[in-house]
This record gives C-alpha cells, sequence and structure tokens, in this order.
C-alpha cells in the first residue's frame, strides 16, 4: 500500500474516533467511487465503512424528532436499508434543502439500490421537494423533480395489475397472493419513473404470474390460468418481463 492510501485510512481512522462520522463516510465515498482503487485498500475501507456504520446504529434514532445531521450520516451510508426507510420518513418533517448535497449524492451514485432511491424521491414529494434532480438507476438516467411525481399506487394500470392478481390468486391461495403483490411493488420501485403502459399490462401480468407459480413449484397451473386470463400472450417462456425477472432478481 502506498503512502497516499495509508495517510487516507489514517485519517479516516482518526475522524471516526473524534466520531466525526458524516466526514468519515464522505471520505469514505469519495475513494470508493474513484474509478480504481487497489483491491487491499477496498477491503480496509469498506471494513471502515461497516465499523461507522455500526456506530450510527447504536444512536438512538427511536426518538420523534430526527436532526438534519442525523438524516445526512444515514444518505451516507449505503448499510442497513430499514434505518434508510426510516430517515426518508423522518425527512418529510425537515427542510430538504438542507440535505440537498446528500440527496444528490444518494440519488447519482451506485452505492444504493434503485428501490430506495425511489423511496427518498416519494418522501421528498411529501415534503413539496419542488427542483429537479438526476436519478441514476441500472436502467437509465433520469431527470425528475420530485414535486411533480406521481406516486404509482395512484396509477390506473398498477391498480388494474393488482385487481388481476387478487381475482387470479386470491381466493384460492393467499400465500401466492402476497407473493405477488411484493413482486409487483418491487418493480416498480426498482423500475420507477418507468411504469407498465397500458398496452403492456397483460403482457407483463403474465409474467408476473408465472414467476410467483416457478417459484412456489406450481408451473403447471399456469395453462389453466393462461386460458382464463391470457389467452392470446403466445409462449411465456419468451415473455421479455419474465426474462427481467430472473435477470434483476426483483424478488
Amino acid at each position: 500500500m502506498n503512502n497516499y492510501y495509508k495517510e487516507v485510512i489514517k485519517e479516516i481512522e482518526q475522524l471516526v474516533n473524534e466520531n466525526s462520522l458524516e466526514k468519515a463516510l464522505n471520505l469514505i465515498n469519495e475513494e470508493l467511487n474513484l474509478p480504481y482503487v487497489p483491491s487491499e485498500v477496498e477491503e480496509q475501507l469498506t471494513d471502515l465503512f461497516k465499523l461507522v456504520h455500526s456506530k450510527i446504529s447504536e444512536k438512538s434514532f427511536k426518538h420523534n424528532q430526527w436532526s438534519v445531521e442525523d438524516i445526512k450520516e444515514i444518505l451516507s451510508s449505503p448499510f442497513d436499508e430499514e434505518i434508510h426507510l426510516a430517515a426518508f420518513y423522518h425527512l418529510q418533517n425537515l427542510n430538504p434543502f438542507a440535505l440537498e448535497k446528500e440527496i444528490k449524492f444518494y440519488l447519482e451514485s451506485k452505492l444504493f439500490k434503485d428501490d430506495l432511491k425511489t423511496n427518498l424521491l416519494f418522501a421528498l414529494n411529501k415534503s413539496n421537494y419542488d427542483k429537479e434532480l438526476s436519478v441514476v438507476k441500472n436502467h437509465g438516467i433520469f431527470k425528475v423533480n420530485p414535486k411533480n411525481i406521481n406516486i404509482f399506487y395512484d396509477d390506473s394500470v398498477y391498480q388494474n395489475i393488482e385487481k388481476m392478481l387478487e381475482d387470479i390468486f386470491l381466493v384460492d391461495n393467499a400465500s401466492l397472493y402476497n407473493a405477488s403483490t411484493i413482486l409487483l411493488q418491487n418493480y416498480y420501485y426498482k423500475m420507477f419513473p418507468k411504469i407498465i403502459k397500458v398496452e403492456e399490462k397483460i403482457l407483463f401480468t403474465s409474467a408476473l404470474v408465472y414467476k410467483i407459480l416457478l417459484m412456489f413449484s406450481l408451473q403447471e397451473d399456469f395453462a389453466e390460468i393462461k386460458d382464463k386470463h391470457f389467452n392470446n400472450i403466445g409462449n411465456i417462456e419468451t415473455n421479455p418481463f419474465l426474462e427481467f425477472f430472473t435477470r434483476e432478481k426483483v424478488i
């Protein structure tokens, strides 16, 4: 390890010892986002990231009022998704513009999952954040103004798909219905702001149903469901949405 990295590691460790967790996380993020990081250095940085995260987790985040500094620390760490969701909830009660740097970093960084970025956008929508942001996801880069977005739960196509899943699964097998709605939500959280179009609804829902049946080793039941609900979709094995569910591991 060259002297540069030794000094960086030493500086981070000093910041951790001083409980300057936000500064430590920012420095780690900067190093991890460089085009090239030696493997042994990356390992040390990751260990330090985990250490800082554990210190953050030890703080009492169960109080009703979170500070801007509390949320800054969370938005700088890609660990512990449950804490992220709690931070987004409390963000609605704060001034989001005081967190603008961290919000932009979160939405543009590859360290954070696509579905978490969607949750953050929804929180910003509820806090009336009115400024265009760049959102980097695995399927593209988007310009989004949180104040203008429509929460997908209110989308008519989403609601129609939910109703189809209810008709297909709920009466005979509540477990399959619950799993199918989770997969539906996961897809939308991952792909937002891209949503299913009206003309894609049947193709998408058929793939989702077949994927759920595969998970429960019940794929032989699909022929009967197809005859009743999806009789014009063709070969399910070549359905592009089925390939997506398998590739992206959305459940």
